[in-house]
């Protein structure tokens, strides 16, 4: 298995270990914000809905290389899944989980496919960005909110 497999590999068991049914994507939302982070990216948090007694704040997550914020390509998906929470395994041939395709399975593919060629120099700083949403499986109010963050990118590739 290579470097670039074993990273994604962890990368998906990390998301998809992580409950995070819409409502509850606070602690996926703090991981990526980490995990980004830790690889070099800056990072911005957009709060979608503040936090309440019952409820932990609900933040999307946005991220690029270097200081230019307004990236000509966005990597996009959503950090929600659908109840019941299923947790990871896999067996010799299969992963498993809530979430693994639907979406956390494009999460992981795209932060390990750009921070690839980032590493490699293959692209540089206004070329790649990220923006993972929250509530995509109900009511979208994650890709609304995204709207007032002022980028206009050139290209959106969406993972689901």
């Amino acid at each position: 298995m290579s470097i670039t497999e074993e990273t994604l590999l962890s990368l998906h068991k990390s998301l998809v270990s992580i409950d995070c049914v819409t409502g509850n994507e606070d602690l996926c939302s703090k991981f990526l914000i980490q995990y980004l982070r830790d690889l070099g990216w800056t990072v911005e948090i957009q709060t979608v809905v503040l936090a309440t007694e019952s409820c932990p704040a609900r933040e999307n997550v946005f991220a690029y290389a270097g200081s230019n914020r307004d990236p000509r390509l966005i990597l996009n998906s959503h950090i929600d899944v659908v109840p019941p929470y299923i947790p990871w395994r896999e067996d010799e041939e299969n992963v498993y989980g809530r979430g693994s395709t639907d979406a956390k399975g494009s999460v992981a593919a795209q932060i390990v496919a750009a921070n690839e060629l980032w590493k490699a120099g293959r692209i540089g700083e206004g070329d790649v960005g990220f923006l993972y949403v929250v509530s995509e499986e109900t009511d979208h109010v994650g890709m609304y909110a995204a709207n007032d963050l002022n980028i206009n990118p050139e290209f959106l590739v969406v993972g689901l």
